[in-house]
């Protein structure tokens, strides 16, 4: 499946938008199991760049070099360090290194509980344990498929507000051509502005 990674620029898209770079995405296993980590190597046969990593502080090492657009991590691990197995906190770390576009989780059906808890902090998704490669994969193309709109929003909301837009809206007024560049300043924003 080609994806157009959040880390590459949409506009790579032609003005049709009929053809788009094709582009490996890359995910990243969090697991203390190497089985597991082939077992989702085993589920793509190649179609993406899978790396593996054993604990929480080797994948915030190796996601300080490179940008993953999905990171599996395993629910034991998200709450290794946390007492009150708060999950968000660990995903935060991730996320704030800019390290993943989203993260799933991976429990056993004892921790769907714990699971569920991490999508409420924050997750996109969960896999059960053992791994099923057809479950990875649904789940894995949900998740893209959310990334790929999104993508596009931002795309289309940078567009719009291109000077060819404000071109249609023509005035005279300096007043309101400052009220136009206000607008345009705030647009990419999720601020609420008064």
């Amino acid at each position: 499946p080609c994806w157009v990674s959040s880390s590459w620029a949409w506009a790579e898209a032609t003005s049709e938008r009929r053809s788009v770079r094709c582009i490996q995405s890359q995910l990243l296993v969090v697991s203390e199991s190497m089985d597991i980590s082939h077992a989702i190597q085993d589920s793509f046969k190649g179609e993406h760049l899978i790396e593996n990593a054993s604990t929480i502080e080797e994948a915030l090492f190796m996601a300080g070099k490179r940008l993953y657009d999905i990171v599996f991590v395993s629910v034991k691990l998200l709450g290794e360090k946390e007492k009150e197995e708060n999950h968000k906190a660990t995903m935060q770390r991730f996320l704030r290194l800019g390290a993943a576009s989203e993260i799933i989780v991976m429990a056993n059906k004892e921790n769907l509980r714990k699971a569920m808890r991490a999508i409420k902090d924050g997750a996109a998704d969960y896999v059960t344990l053992p791994i099923e490669p057809e479950e990875v994969r649904h789940v894995v193309e949900s998740v893209f498929e959310y990334l790929t709109a999104q993508a596009e929003i931002k795309f289309l909301r940078d567009q719009f507000w291109q000077q060819e837009v404000l071109d249609v809206i023509q005035t005279k007024n300096a007043g309101m051509k400052r009220v136009f560049d206000s607008i345009r300043s705030v647009a990419p924003t999720k601020s609420t502005v008064l």
